[in-house]
């Protein structure tokens, strides 16, 4: 049978060996038709597109399981004022930029100021705009003014470190339907880039209104990405009216409901972790307040209701108390839900490892953790201790122990590399390397278990096993074209490693 597309590889991904080999994928339509050894001669048509790869690495295409596209909107709204150098500059901008809908805001971004002229802000926002909401974003999220009107509005919370605390902001944000189009649209092409088909989306409570949007860009095609969205209860307890009704409207896999996210700590890194142990230096610096007693309620609340979980968890200690919910869950008969994760696991200790792996959660990580700008052993070890830097990224003890380990970005916090994601949980480097062999490398990933993280486990992770997340036929069309054997080059050659093909139910979504 002739097909519409033949992508032919040195490198040709199998999941069930965890190896490449040369081969061949077949496209017709919206599936694939044949996968394997041989150049797939026999399904060559007169309109049939012929691929030769080289020796670049053929996978399914990758889902990332943890994103906040949400965050990006401060990239697409408002006016930059990067350029300006005084507070009357900035209003100016302000003046000149569209109207924003009936309960926006006007957003002034990336701004670069002194302190001076940042303290003559708020006067300088309330004279021009005393009956409209006036933020103005310092460059890098570093600060944020808001005038009197937005502060009535949005509250006095506003916190550019938290995007908890931004929730406000976000939801008069995405009142825009233009702002909330360009982010999404520019969002899906920069991950087709990285070979990305599918994400597991946060947002918001009711998700900020933006799911009539989002339908009408995946049902058009304007954004390829299958979108499984999560709501995360930030200025109410988890609505669930609100779940009932999101996933009887959005049940397919181009835009699904999949559920609740619930918060507990925050980042080991900004010493808001949540650490497992008695208390030391690290916890006589800050240790957070985290309310398990209304986690646990509001866990079971959600589960009771028949939808999906995932608890939030950075810190070991954190990892430890949400594996204790889910155990009680299950202890008083409780049916778990089939896709129950804990979502970062930035640090866990081996038996908690064994705990995941034992009640089967999906484990979202970091596969690109390590990479964080600014992290070296010696500052790893700093915050954490001798004792506990070998929890962190400990992987391979959460694979060994039976725990589904998937990969997730918390975009914008990374964005998806698989080359990055490998150098980090494979290689186990930081960014300016590491020791020889790598940073405690028994705690890493083989670079095939890496791929299986952002492809088959992945897919599961969203609902969508044995519809697309392996290369074999009658799955859905979705391919990763990468311009090198990422499973064989040298360390050195795996960052800036991008795709060159990626394929979205048979549609080609990304090429150079």
């Amino acid at each position: 049978m002739a097909v519409d597309l033949i992508i032919r590889s040195e490198a040709v991904y199998d999941a069930a060996t965890g190896t490449a080999s040369p081969g061949h994928v077949a496209v017709a339509g919206d599936r694939i038709l044949s996968a394997g050894r041989g150049p797939g001669d026999e399904h060559v048509g007169p309109r049939t597109r012929v691929v030769d790869a080289g020796d670049g690495l053929v996978v399914p295409g990758l889902h990332d399981n943890h994103t906040f596209v949400t965050a990006l909107m401060l990239e697409h709204a408002g006016a930059d004022v990067s350029g300006c150098t005084t507070a009357s500059e900035v209003v100016d901008a302000l003046r000149s930029a569209p109207e924003p809908p009936a309960g926006g805001v006007l957003l002034a971004r990336d701004a670069v100021l002194g302190d001076a002229a940042r303290a003559g802000l708020p006067d300088a926002l309330d004279a021009a705009f005393p009956g409209s909401a006036a933020v103005v974003l310092g460059a890098g999220r570093e600060w944020l003014v808001a005038g009197r009107a937005a502060r009535a509005e949005l509250g006095d919370g506003l916190d550019p470190g938290s995007n908890e605390a931004l929730a406000p902001l976000y939801a008069a944000l995405a009142r825009d339907a233009g702002v909330v189009r360009r982010t999404y649209t520019d969002t899906a092409r920069r991950m087709a880039a990285q070979g990305v088909v599918s994400v597991k989306e946060i947002a918001f409570d009711d998700y900020l209104g933006m799911l009539p949007v989002l339908d009408d860009l995946t049902r058009s095609g304007d954004v390829h990405l299958r979108i499984s969205f999560a709501s995360q209860p930030v200025q109410a307890p988890a609505d669930l009216a609100f779940g009932d009704r999101a996933r009887a409207a959005h049940a397919s896999p181009r835009l699904r409901f999949h559920g609740f996210k619930l918060m507990t700590d925050g980042s080991f890194d900004e010493y808001t972790g949540d650490l497992a142990g008695p208390a030391d230096e690290w916890t006589a610096r800050q240790h957070p307040t985290v309310d398990y007693a209304a986690l646990r309620r509001e866990a079971r609340r959600i589960v009771a209701a028949g939808h999906n979980l995932a608890l939030n968890a950075d810190g070991d200690g954190a990892v430890g108390r949400c594996l204790d919910v889910i155990e009680e869950m299950l202890l008083d008969g409780m049916a778990l839900p089939d896709l129950l994760s804990l979502s970062d696991v930035s640090l866990i200790t081996d038996e908690d490892a064994r705990r995941a792996g034992a009640l089967g959660v999906f484990c979202e990580v970091y596969t690109q953790l390590l990479l964080i700008e600014g992290y070296t052993p010696d500052l790893v070890r700093d915050i954490l201790g001798p004792e506990r830097e070998q929890r962190l990224g400990n992987h391979a003890r959460l694979l060994s122990a039976g725990a589904r380990l998937t990969s997730g970005t918390d975009l914008p916090l990374f964005f998806p590399s698989l080359g990055e994601a490998m150098l980090s949980a494979a290689e186990r480097r930081f960014p300016g390397g590491g020791p020889a062999g790598g940073w405690h490398p028994e705690r890493g990933l083989s670079r095939a278990q890496v791929v299986d993280s952002w492809t088959g486990t992945a897919a599961a992770a969203m609902g969508l096993d044995g519809w697309t997340g392996a290369l074999r036929p009658g799955l859905r069309a979705d391919v990763a074209v990468f311009d090198r054997d990422l499973l064989r080059v040298p360390a050195d050659g795996l960052a800036g490693a991008a795709a060159v093909l990626t394929v979205a139910g048979g549609t080609v979504v990304h090429e150079s």
